[in-house]
């Protein structure tokens, strides 16, 4: 999963970056260079490294600390089901027939005469490697 989330100044908020419209927190009363350290952290490091930062953070007080950590962590949890619910959906008895007949086409593709072809075959299987990641995701969630 990727972390990206932003500092919206302006909104004194840090957003997720993807829509920028979902509010994960405040920054009212934190300072500046705080929260965008939480933010290159976040982005670079996940959630683990936030918690090390901020315990060493000398404008940051306990509540800010608290607020920074809870906002995060249940906005985790969401975008983390989120992509749960979302892979859950797949039907994976079709997605396995459909790789079935990719490998298929790759096999006769991949030894036809035709370069155009062969160069299609090529696409097929980049096709097969994004299914078969998308598959290996899901196994892991």
């Amino acid at each position: 999963m990727e972390n990206n989330i932003i500092f919206m100044d302006r909104y004194e908020s840090v957003r997720d970056n993807e829509t920028q419209s979902i509010e994960i927190f405040t920054t009212k009363n934190i300072d500046r260079n705080v929260i965008e350290h939480v933010v290159w952290i976040y982005n670079h490091e996940g959630f683990k490294g936030i918690d090390a930062y901020l315990l060493n953070a000398e404008k940051c007080s306990q509540e800010e600390r608290e607020h920074i950590v809870e906002s995060l962590s249940n906005w985790n949890k969401e975008h983390e089901a989120s992509i749960t619910y979302d892979l859950s959906k797949i039907n994976w008895t079709k997605l396995n027939r459909q790789k079935g007949i990719l490998v298929n086409m790759i096999s006769e593709w991949g030894e036809a005469d035709d370069p155009d072809q062969r160069e299609d075959a090529k696409e097929v299987e980049g096709i097969l490697e994004l299914l078969n990641d998308i598959e290996t995701q899901f196994n892991k969630v």
